[in-house]
């Protein structure tokens, strides 16, 4: 069995801090990483490389220190082989753009018989990069996976949604979107970090690929801002403080909070 996993580099979100004068996020402070249903995707990659013998592909879009480390750190958990389809303005590009290079490489690379994709990325949430890629390809989808089981040649895919639990059932070759709720990822040692760092990164130029992609320009990203009441009670006896509780007790009924 062969599986992709394509990762992408996403800017950690749990550590965005802010310029105060512009409320802007001070974008070469935040951290990049593996994304996290990413990550979850690759381990379930892995879990089939120990159950089935699986060889695991991973493919990242970019070129930058970080996006050559996000392939060492996939090596230090397990997976096989590493691309690094080189471009630039990789972190504005349509997702429909980034479908398309990835149809391309499973046309060069593949066939694959299971690709495995975060549901989502950190940084922007979109979600649908799995669908285009599954109507580009004609593949069936399991989409936000929660648990995922093969067993007799089929993969079973369980999704928790709010009106209930769904349980969807399909045969390579399948494109699967696993949610950060699926799995725990494993932790690689420092002996697999060391035999990481020796393992050859394929990368390939994205002028190879004879495709256009389009972009999406991020015109402005801010804190998000709390407007405060600033309602201010002056209590100097005991009638006036009844009716800024009564007040009070109406601007929480107004909002909701009791």
């Amino acid at each position: 069995m062969r599986v992709l996993v394509p990762i992408k580099l996403n800017l950690d979100t749990s550590q965005i801090k802010f310029d105060e004068r512009t409320g802007e996020p001070i974008y070469e402070a935040i951290p990049k990483k593996i994304g996290d249903a990413d990550k979850c995707a690759l381990e379930e990659a892995l879990k089939l490389k120990e159950s089935v013998g699986a060889s695991v592909t991973v493919v990242t879009i970019g070129y930058s220190k970080d996006h050559q480390r996000i392939i060492r750190d996939a090596y230090a958990m397990g997976a096989d082989e590493g691309y690094i389809i080189k471009m630039d303005g990789w972190d504005v590009v349509a997702n429909i753009s980034i479908a398309n290079i990835l149809k391309i490489f499973i046309d060069k690379h593949g066939p694959y018989d299971v690709i495995l994709m975060g549901q989502w990325s950190n940084d922007t949430h979109s979600s649908v990069i799995h669908s285009i890629l599954a109507g580009l390809l004609d593949y069936p989808l399991i989409p936000g996976v929660d648990a995922l089981e093969f067993k007799d040649g089929s993969f079973r895919g369980v999704v928790n949604m709010e009106d209930g639990v769904y349980v969807f059932e399909s045969s390579p070759p399948v494109i699967i979107s696993v949610s950060s709720e699926a799995n725990l990822p494993r932790i690689p040692t420092l002996k697999d970090i060391l035999k990481a760092k020796r393992k050859e990164i394929v990368e390939e130029d994205i002028s190879n690929y004879k495709v256009d992609y389009e972009s999406v320009d991020v015109t402005s990203v801010s804190k998000y801002a709390v407007e405060r009441k600033k309602i201010i009670f002056e209590v100097d006896d005991e009638e006036k403080l009844e009716k800024a509780l009564d007040t009070v007790i109406d601007v929480l009924k107004g909002e909701g909070i009791l």
